[in-house]
């Protein structure tokens, strides 16, 4: 790991350089799928979900939209969660 960081100047620098290698970008759309597609498991209390729900959440880098902006997410949310080929939805998201 120090050949990453070796050449940096300053910690922030190094920090910032690690994080590019290492953090993976979030996939809003999965994100996405994944909250819309969550079920209460049988074993699962409401507020046990409810808190799984809001974990699930965090992910979808929810933001103020305009009318137009929440339209066309709903739709692509809609499109991801109920198309039918398993294998074109996977690589949607």
């Amino acid at each position: 790991m120090y050949t990453y960081i070796r050449d940096c100047a300053s910690y922030q620098e190094a920090i910032d350089c690690l994080e590019n290698i290492f953090v993976k970008p979030v996939n809003e759309e999965y994100a996405r799928h994944e909250l819309h597609t969550c079920r209460q498991k049988s074993e699962e209390k409401i507020e046990e979900y409810f808190q799984r729900l809001k974990i699930l959440s965090a992910y979808c880098n929810f933001a103020a939209l305009t009318a137009a902006q929440n339209r066309d997410a709903a739709v692509r949310d809609a499109l991801v969660a109920r198309l039918r080929s398993g294998y074109i939805s996977a690589n949607v998201c």
